[in-house]
């Protein structure tokens, strides 16, 4: 059997009857509704009193329990001890609290509906002991196309459970859900949020409108139970997930332009004492212990005068080639920033600031103030340009630190060097990034990675990368074709890009099997077979394949899918990749029915 076919044959054997979700509407009467105006019982209609076989107990109503419903056709019901009810409503007019004499109501779903679909009812089923259903099945906002189904649970404990079916969704008019002991109440709290848990303590009304779109409660049952206070607590005790595709793992090879660490609170900073090199490429950067050593600034060290949050402008011997220039100017902001332009003078470290940063800099940025002591200096020893903080304070402290940046201009390489910080005041942001926007390559553990040497590159680059769309939506008679789009694959020969798209009913979490032993390390496999492959062949570096997802797949099931690319063997960085592949991250797909 082809590898297409046990696909296929394996969406089959998962194709349900009827998609499964937390709302059951099997069994029970069609309910008999009155006219409660000139419009038909089907969009204004009212039940008589319905028996529901127990006393159901509703904390801070009017009497301790009740024993009928009257349902409405705009989903809500009302309770009483066999009378007709006091203060129904019409139109779907979401009315919590009433006037003193008021019944209580429940509404899992209160709006202006009526019954038009072929398949409409409004039913009550009591034939489970203790429990009463009340059901909607197929019913829509009035004169708007789009049935809705759901349910309430009356329990003999006084517990009360609304459960939705998949796709819910308010299209025209505003609508509310909850319970309430009517008869006037007032209503400290106002309206609630169902998705988190709550309770109302002594409180007897907890409901939550619902505006325009996507029910948030759709595919889910909500739990309301007495807590002993006169009112209730709610939690979500079924919930169907929705349609999603969710990446994991990375795929190989990131490049990033940039790296920082960011040491909040600054008490945190594990680097006093250390030091940092950067050897300039020509392209990017290697970054590695400390070379060379700190130079004391001598007595013809310049003083450049620097205020609280104040910059000023230095002027080299010789050109700096940095990755991306050459300069014969630095500026030096007094908090602790050196770069080949004006970065500005903030004091606040901020990691998206630095990366976005619009000149290429150097930063251990934090709130220094050399008002309160100590000084930034300028120096040029032999072919090495020192910028250094001789014993400046912390702003708000007098704890002095001294550090030192230098930039060798006949090597072109950067080091930094933390003499002694204190570890008091604000934050402190250590890093490097290009001028203009940069990607997030994510924190360096800069402790942790300068026993060896680590790079930054000339480009961003986030690997080869997996994404999905749309939504892999599968309910009993519609399905969903769902693109995989594998992005930045390098090419295999000039103008050619060649992969395979492969999909899993297995996955390795990431981060996943190194392929090392393949002779690709650094790429990893994060699916655990290979159920169905497509291949990718074209001119360009994003390239599609597409799955068609049929009706009626089970809710919940799960399939993995990664792309590998081909590329020329030892093309990586350092010669690295043998077996000529890459990977890209996973990506997981959970087929749901909304």
């Amino acid at each position: 059997m082809s590898k297409s076919s046990c696909l296929v044959f394996s969406f089959a054997v998962l194709v349900a009857s009827v998609p499964a979700q937390c709302l059951d509407t099997t069994g029970g009467t069609v309910v008999t509704l009155n006219p409660t105006t000139t419009w038909t019982p089907d969009d204004e209609g009212l039940s008589s009193p319905i028996a529901m076989g127990f006393a159901f107990p509703m904390p801070g109503a009017s009497a301790p329990s009740f024993t009928h419903v009257s349902v409405d056709s705009n989903g809500a019901i009302y309770l009483s001890n066999g009378a007709a009810p006091v203060g129904a409503t019409m139109f779907g007019y979401a009315d919590w609290w009433g006037v003193a004499g008021d019944a209580p109501r429940l509404a899992p779903f209160w709006t202006d509906l009526e019954g038009v679909a072929p398949t409409w009812s409004v039913t009550v089923d009591t034939s489970v002991p203790g429990v009463c259903a009340v059901n909607w099945i197929d019913v829509n906002e009035y004169a708007f196309a789009g049935t809705k189904s759901f349910q309430a649970r009356l329990f003999n404990t006084g517990d009360v459970e609304f459960s939705y079916a998949n796709g819910m969704a308010v299209v025209a008019f505003s609508a509310a859900a909850g319970l309430s002991v009517g008869n006037g109440i007032s209503d400290p709290e106002g309206p609630s949020d169902f998705s988190q848990p709550l309770s109302t303590s002594s409180d007897g009304v907890m409901y939550m409108n619902l505006t325009l779109g996507t029910v948030p409660m759709q595919g889910t049952t909500l739990h309301f139970a007495p807590d002993g206070l006169g009112g209730y607590t709610a939690t979500t005790t079924c919930s169907v997930p929705a349609a999603s595709h969710t990446a994991f793992g990375a795929g190989c090879y990131r490049y990033a332009t940039s790296f920082y660490e960011l040491f909040s609170p600054a008490s945190t900073c594990d680097l006093s004492g250390s030091s940092l090199t950067m050897l300039n490429t020509g392209s990017g950067y290697t970054i590695m212990t400390g070379l060379g050593a700190f130079l004391p600034p001598s007595a013809a060290a310049t003083s450049l005068a620097l205020g609280d949050d104040a910059e000023a402008t230095v002027t080299l011997s010789a050109p700096f080639v940095y990755a991306g220039g050459s300069t014969t100017t630095l500026h030096v902001c007094s908090n602790g920033f050196v770069s080949v332009g004006s970065n500005g003078a903030g004091y606040a470290p901020d990691v998206q600031s630095l990366l976005d940063a619009p000149a290429t800099g150097w930063w251990s940025w934090h709130d220094f103030n050399p008002t309160l002591g100590g000084q930034v200096l300028f120096e040029q020893v032999g072919g090495i340009a020192c910028v250094t903080w001789s014993g400046v304070y912390s702003h708000g402290t007098t704890m002095p630190e001294t550090m030192q940046f230098q930039f060798d201009l006949t090597a072109n390489s950067v080091s930094i060097f933390w003499v002694s910080l204190s570890g008091q005041g604000n934050d402190l942001l250590v890093g490097y990034s290009p001028g203009g926007l940069s990607q997030d390559p994510g924190a360096t553990d800069l402790s942790a990675a300068l026993p060896a040497a680590f790079q930054v590159a000339a480009a961003d680059l986030p690997g080869v990368t997996l994404s999905a769309n749309p939504a892999p939506i599968s309910t009993a008679t519609t399905g969903t074709v769902v693109t995989y789009t594998t992005d930045f694959m390098p090419e295999l020969a000039p103008g050619v890009c060649v992969g395979l798209n492969v999909l899993s009913f297995g996955s390795i979490p990431a981060p996943g099997l190194d392929l090392a032993v393949l002779g690709a390390p650094g790429c990893a496999a994060f699916i655990g077979s290979i159920d169905f492959a497509q291949a990718m062949l074209g001119p360009t570096s994003s390239q599609s394949v597409t799955l068609a997802i049929p009706p009626g797949v089970s809710i919940g099931t799960t399939v993995f899918s990664q792309s590998v690319v081909l590329v020329q063997p030892f093309s990586q960085p350092n010669g690295q990749n043998a077996a000529g592949l890459l990977t890209s991250n996973g990506v997981q797909t959970r087929i749901s029915a909304f």
